[in-house]
């Protein structure tokens, strides 16, 4: 077998009493496809970027030991590399935890993890919307809901509910009513191109505050909803 060659683990039974189940479950609920390899260093967690549409190469996620079938309360921090379809490390870790010594907490350090994951995939996915995924667009609204009703009032009548991104995230804009469509789909163009991406509540709250665009991941719950 060549040196850097790597075995698919994905379908070997996973107790849940391991760090590894508990990453698997912060990536599921981020909508993140992901497989577990033995590389030439040990096991690690992978995720294909052409399997999400975002370019090629992998990242890559394991602890400094290159473990990943360890116990949560022995997990010291998570690391993801990027590496690109020849499987040269392109950067520093995009995310890391701890300092390789000290336990951490398994499942905040997990949720930060796939965060960063999704954030990753994010950036380098391109938008899909007009003829293939339009965005949806009321000229005269009038309701049903009391913000339609008063923004009619006052003469925004136009209504847009943006499209989503190719990753299934979604655009919140700070409104969905304006006075003519040509300035409703100006709105999103420039909040597609301007909106942060929320990974913590406080985040989220910041945006709702100063009225910015803000884009919300797959799996994404709100704080009232949790």
């Amino acid at each position: 077998m060549r040196k850097d060659a790597t075995i698919p683990i994905s379908a070997y039974a996973v107790p849940t009493r391991i760090a590894v189940a508990t990453l698997r479950a912060a990536l599921t609920q981020f909508g993140i496809r992901y497989r577990t390899i033995r590389g030439t260093w040990g096991e690690l967690t992978e995720i294909r970027l052409a399997d999400v549409g975002a370019g090629r190469g992998t990242l890559e996620i394991a602890d400094r030991d290159f473990s990943l079938f360890h116990g949560p309360d022995e997990h010291t921090g998570w690391s993801i590399f990027s590496r690109d379809e020849h499987r040269v490390c392109l950067s520093n870790p995009i995310y890391i935890a701890g300092n390789g010594r000290t336990v951490v907490g398994c499942a905040a350090d997990s949720f930060a993890a796939a965060a960063a994951v999704a954030g990753h995939i994010a950036a380098y996915q391109a938008p899909v919307h007009g003829p293939l995924r339009p965005d949806h667009v009321w000229e005269e609204c009038t309701g049903p809901n009391r913000h339609c009703k008063k923004a009619h009032r006052q003469g925004r009548t136009v209504h847009i509910i943006p499209a989503a991104f190719a990753d299934s995230s979604h655009l919140v804009l700070p409104t969905n009513h304006y006075t003519s469509e040509e300035k409703a789909r100006s709105a999103v163009a420039y909040a597609r191109r301007t909106a942060a991406i929320i990974t913590t509540n406080e985040q989220l709250y910041e945006a709702r505050r100063l009225r910015q665009p803000y884009r919300l991941l797959p799996g994404w719950i709100d704080p009232t909803r949790r």
